[in-house]
């Protein structure tokens, strides 16, 4: 993966590729947090490269969201971010039951502190 993207650094699936690579490692360093956390930095990083080569590839969005959620668990730092990339990939595609189903999951979920900027939003289920 490294080569090609030396060979072709605008390929945007390139960088979600290496981003999903990062991400099935801190899978399998979940009980370590330090390592998940580090390779979820690097999954982040990527795909954060691949939503700029191409805003509208629906797979990095999902992914980045899953990534931000799953970061300094069970802390959940980024969760602002998961949850609008979450948004994203919802409004993205209308038939992505599993995207619609984490906006809601991560939504319900904060039901009792939601900030009024959420409670207010043009977002309704």
């Amino acid at each position: 993966m490294g080569k090609a993207k030396f060979f072709n650094p605008f390929n945007f699936n390139i960088y979600n590729s290496l981003g999903e690579c990062y991400f099935a490692l801190a899978e399998k360093k979940f009980d370590n947090p330090k390592e998940r956390d580090s390779f979820l930095e690097k999954a982040i990083k990527y795909f954060s490269k691949s939503i700029k080569l191409n805003p509208f590839y629906l797979n990095s969005h999902f992914n980045s969201a899953q990534a931000y959620f799953n970061y300094k668990y069970p802390l959940r730092v980024n969760f602002d971010k998961a949850f609008e990339e979450f948004k994203k990939t919802a409004y993205m595609t209308y038939h992505d039951y599993e995207a619609l189903f984490y906006v809601s999951e991560i939504y319900l979920s904060q039901w009792a502190i939601i900030p009024p900027r959420i409670e207010n939003s043009h977002w309704k289920f």
